[in-house]
């Protein structure tokens, strides 16, 4: 979180001075997204598979042309997951509740046909998840009020498709991909950690369709 403190000004002030600098370059998109967590962890004691859901939300972006075919996108986005954990073998599944996942995304896009009617992009980056607290009346039966997961940096993917309607405004479809593991920690009423923590993998898979306005 502290990072996240120095992180989210930074790329605020980078992209208004690249605004500046670029002006009839950059877009402002509002993004319509699903998150899907890729990763699958199975746990020994007890022998169980950890499963998730994917989720809605919304997001919206930044992006600045800082080269004819080379722009740089910067965003945030948040949607709301479910989790259990599956015992197997037709026993019992323990429900997790809930998980808010919000992705900050910072990627370098190469474009095909930058501000055509018709592009295509392919991008890397960085992902930066915040990923919350599980909270759930089973996990209260067993003693423990909610279940952390650390939030996490981890290099992204990036590729997607613009089509133009007039020069102002243009439609996209984005997917963005990054394989991160991240530590949990259950707690108990009194706040304290009530086990050692242990690793899940959400390796999120963020697509969404986007609204850009070109400015």
């Amino acid at each position: 979180m502290k990072r996240l403190l120095f992180v989210v000004p930074f790329l605020i002030l980078t992209f208004a001075a690249s605004a500046q600098s670029n002006r009839g370059n950059y877009e402002v998109i509002g993004r319509y997204l699903r998150i899907d967590p890729q990763g699958s962890t199975r746990f020994d004691e007890p022998s169980s598979l950890f499963r998730k859901k994917s989720g809605s939300g919304f997001g919206v972006e930044a992006n600045v042309y800082v080269a004819r075919s080379l722009s740089i996108d910067a965003g945030v986005g948040q949607a709301d997951t479910r989790a259990w954990l599956d015992l197997g073998s037709g026993a019992a599944v323990i429900p997790l509740g809930s998980l808010q996942l919000r992705p900050i995304t910072l990627a370098a896009q190469w474009h095909l046909a930058p501000r055509a009617s018709f592009d295509l992009y392919a991008g890397a980056g960085a992902m930066y998840l915040m990923s919350g607290s599980f909270h759930d009346e089973a996990l209260t039966d067993l003693g423990i009020t909610r279940l952390d997961i650390d939030n996490k940096f981890a290099p992204m993917a990036n590729a997607g498709v613009i089509y133009g309607i007039t020069p102002s405004i243009a439609i996209d479809f984005d997917a963005k991909y990054s394989k991160i593991k991240a530590s949990a920690h259950s707690r108990s009423a009194a706040g304290a950690d009530t086990s050692e923590a242990f690793d899940v993998r959400l390796d999120p898979l963020v697509y969404s369709a986007g609204v850009r306005f070109r400015f």
